[in-house]
């Protein structure tokens, strides 16, 4: 008999229930954080330090994203989008620089949020 599929929520405390929810995304950011390698855990670090880093390049962030299994939808022209979750982030890549701009990191930030992801 499953755990949690058949169990009834109704008889368990709503504090026990939020424990629970808390401890099963606690383990999830840990899976992870614990499948980047360091570079990527670097930029995650980076990306939430506040200001926002106008140094961070793009192509990093990107692969950040893709370490966290998004699906990569190109657009036209530089517009990308990443999806995961039904959750969507759409950016436009940087050009002609290669640096991310802090909005841009913002923007990251909150795509990560969203996902559950922090350092």
């Amino acid at each position: 008999m499953p755990l949690l599929a058949s169990a009834d929520v109704s008889v368990f405390p709503r504090e026990a229930w939020e424990r629970v929810k808390l401890k099963f995304a606690l383990i999830l950011n840990y899976d992870i954080i614990h499948n980047m390698n360091s570079k990527q855990k670097r930029i995650l670090r980076a990306i939430y330090t506040d200001p926002a880093s106008s140094s961070l390049a793009w192509k990093d962030i990107e692969s950040l994203f893709i370490s966290l299994e998004t699906e990569v939808i190109e657009g036209n022209g530089s517009r990308v989008r990443f999806h995961k979750s039904g959750i969507i982030a759409t950016f436009h890549r940087p050009h002609p620089k290669k640096e991310a701009k802090p909005y841009q990191v913002k923007d990251a930030r909150t795509f990560l949020k969203q996902l559950g992801v922090e350092p």
